[in-house]
């Protein structure tokens, strides 16, 4: 589609939408980050009647 919503309401680069970005930037980190801690981990164990 190409479309930048930040640069639509904030503006181009302005001071209000550096942040924005750098949000965006640390949240998809902090997703990628959670996603490989969650695929190293376990599966749940199932309570299977006997």
């Amino acid at each position: 589609m190409n479309i930048d919503l930040v640069a639509l309401i904030c503006g181009e680069m302005t001071v209000l939408a550096r942040p924005v970005y750098l949000a965006v930037g640390v949240a998809g980190l902090y997703a990628i980050y959670t996603c490989i801690r969650l695929s190293g981990s376990s599966p749940p164990t199932e309570n299977m009647p006997n």
